[in-house]
C-alpha cells in the first residue's frame, strides 16, 4: 500500500461525478477561512444509513481498519462495533493494541470480559488490574466488586476509595451502599454519599433521600427535590411518591404534571400505574393516551391494559389498531405481538382484526405481520414477513427464521442469521443465532460461537 493512500483516496472522493462529490470540503474551525475538513455528502449519508445499513461490512474493510487505524479512541470505538457483530477475536485485537501501546485504561473492561468469555482467565485478571492501575475508575470499581466476591474486603475497599478519591461519584455511591457500607462504617458511607450528592450525582441524592425519609423528612425531601431539578425521570417519580407520603399534595401534583410533560417515556407507565392505584383513573388514562397517540409501544400496552381492566376491551384493541394503522409505532417485539393477539381473541375480534391487520401489512405497516402470525395461519406468511423486514422491522427476522426452518430450509435460515449478525441488524441477533445452532443439534458449535464469536464472512470462529 502506498504511503500516501489516504491523501490520494480523499482527493479522488472530492472529484465531482454528475455534479456530486462524495466528500464535500468544509470549514469546521470557527471563523472565516479556507476549508479544513470534509463532510460526507447528504445522499451518501442517507444511503449508508438506509440502503446499506443492514449489509455486512466486507472483511477487507475490517482488515484495513486493523492495519491503519492508529488513534486509540478510534480503535476502542471500532472494537465495540466488531463486538456488536460477534467478531470477538477482532474486537480483542483492536483493544489489545490500545492497551499494550499506551496503557490506556479505555476499553479495559470490555477486553477483560472478552478474555474471560474465551476462557483466558489470567489474561482477564491482568488486563483488569492494568486498567485499574492506569487510573480507570470503572476498572477500580469492577476490581473492588470481584475482590468483595472473593471475601478480600480490605483490598476491595482500598480500590473503591482510590476511585472515589479521583472524584468518581459511582464509587462514592457504592461505598454508601450495601455491602460496602457495613465495611466502611456509617460515618464514612454517609460522608461519601454527601460528597457525591454535592458533586451533582443524582443517585447519591436518591440514596440520601430514601435513607432519611422515615427519620428526617425535611432533610430527605431536600435531596429528593434537588435530584428532579436535573430533569431525571426516576427522581421526579421518587419525589412525587415522597411528597404524597408526607401529604404535600399541591407540590406533588405539580411534579405529576412536570413528569407527564417531560417526555420521559420510560416513566409514564409507572406514573400511570401509581395514579391508577390512587383511584385517579382519568389522569392515568390522559398521560398514557398522550404518548400512545405518538406511537410509543409501552404507552400503548399500558393504556390497552388499563382499558381492559376497566371493562373497555373493544377500546383496548382500538388503541393498537390506531397505532398500527397510523404507522407511528417505532418497534414491536414478538412478545408484545403475542399479548396483542391474546387481547384481540379475548375481545372476540379475531376475524375483524385479521382483515385490518392484512390491510395494514399491505399499507407498509412493519409490525402488523407479527400480530397476524400469532393470531391466525397466513398462506403467504413468508412474503409478508420479508416485506416487514424490508420495512425495517428487524424483530421479524426470528419469525422469518422459524418459517424457513419449518419449510426445511435451515441452510437459508442460517445464512440469514449470519448476515443479520454481521450487519448488527438487531440487538438480540447473537442470542437468536446461538439458539438456532442448539435447536439444530449443533451444541458444540453453539458453545464455540458463545465463547469466540464469528469471523468476517460469517464463519464460526475457532478458539483463539
Amino acid at each position: 500500500v502506498r504511503s500516501d493512500w489516504i491523501s490520494t483516496a480523499i482527493e479522488g472522493a472530492t472529484w465531482e461525478v454528475s455534479g456530486i462529490r462524495a466528500l464535500e470540503p468544509a470549514r469546521l474551525t470557527p471563523g472565516l477561512g479556507p476549508a479544513d475538513s470534509y463532510i460526507l455528502h447528504d445522499y451518501l449519508d442517507g444511503h449508508a444509513q438506509h440502503s446499506r445499513r443492514e449489509l455486512p461490512i466486507p472483511a477487507s474493510t475490517w482488515q484495513a481498519l486493523n492495519l491503519y487505524a492508529d488513534n486509540s479512541d478510534d480503535r476502542v470505538r471500532i472494537s465495540w462495533e466488531a463486538a456488536f457483530r460477534g467478531y470477538e477475536r477482532l474486537s480483542v485485537e483492536f483493544l489489545s493494541t490500545v492497551i499494550v501501546a499506551d496503557y490506556s485504561a479505555e476499553g479495559g473492561l470490555r477486553l477483560t470480559s472478552a478474555f474471560e468469555n474465551a476462557g483466558h482467565l489470567e489474561k482477564a485478571e491482568e488486563t483488569l488490574r492494568r486498567a485499574a492501575e492506569a487510573g480507570e475508575p470503572a476498572a477500580m470499581r469492577e476490581l473492588a466488586r470481584r475482590l468483595m466476591r472473593s471475601q478480600e474486603h480490605s483490598s476491595a475497599m482500598t480500590w473503591l476509595r482510590r476511585a472515589a478519591e479521583l472524584n468518581d461519584t459511582e464509587a462514592m455511591v457504592q461505598i454508601g451502599s450495601y455491602p460496602f457500607t457495613s465495611i466502611a462504617g456509617i460515618d464514612e458511607a454517609d460522608s461519601w454519599l454527601q460528597r457525591a450528592a454535592d458533586l451533582g450525582d443524582i443517585w447519591a441524592m436518591r440514596h440520601l433521600g430514601y435513607q432519611n425519609l422515615e427519620y428526617s423528612p425535611p432533610f430527605a425531601l431536600h435531596w429528593l427535590r434537588r435530584g428532579p431539578e436535573t430533569g431525571e425521570g426516576n427522581l421526579m417519580f421518587d419525589l412525587i411518591k415522597a411528597l404524597h407520603a408526607n401529604s404535600i399534595e399541591e407540590e406533588c401534583n405539580e411534579w405529576v404534571e412536570r413528569l407527564g410533560e417531560s417526555g420521559h417515556l420510560h416513566m409514564i407507565g409507572s406514573l400511570a400505574e401509581w395514579l391508577e392505584k390512587l383511584g385517579r383513573m382519568a389522569e392515568s388514562e390522559k398521560w398514557l393516551r398522550r404518548y400512545a397517540d405518538l406511537g410509543d409501544m409501552t404507552a400503548c400496552g399500558s393504556l390497552s391494559e388499563l382499558l381492559e381492566r376497566s371493562g373497555r376491551l373493544h377500546e383496548a384493541v382500538t388503541v393498537w389498531r390506531n397505532a398500527i394503522e397510523s404507522l407511528k409505532l417505532g418497534s414491536m417485539s414478538t412478545f408484545v405481538a403475542r399479548r396483542i393477539a391474546s387481547q384481540i381473541m379475548r375481545a372476540g375480534e379475531a376475524p375483524q382484526a385479521t382483515q385490518w391487520l392484512l390491510r395494514a401489512a399491505d399499507d407498509r405497516s412493519p409490525f402488523a405481520i407479527l400480530i397476524l402470525l400469532e393470531l391466525t395461519d397466513i398462506p403467504d406468511a413468508e412474503s409478508l414477513v420479508r416485506k416487514s423486514v424490508a420495512l425495517g422491522n428487524s424483530y421479524a427476522i426470528p419469525a422469518l427464521v422459524e418459517i424457513l426452518e419449518r419449510a426445511n430450509r435451515a441452510a437459508e435460515a442460517e445464512r440469514l442469521l449470519r448476515d443479520t449478525l454481521e450487519a448488527f441488524a438487531f440487538p438480540n441477533a447473537s442470542e437468536t443465532f446461538r439458539r438456532f445452532l442448539e435447536r439444530n443439534g449443533r451444541t458444540e458449535e453453539a458453545e464455540l460461537f458463545n465463547r469466540f464469536g464469528i469471523e468476517p464472512c460469517g464463519q464460526t470462529a475457532s478458539p483463539w
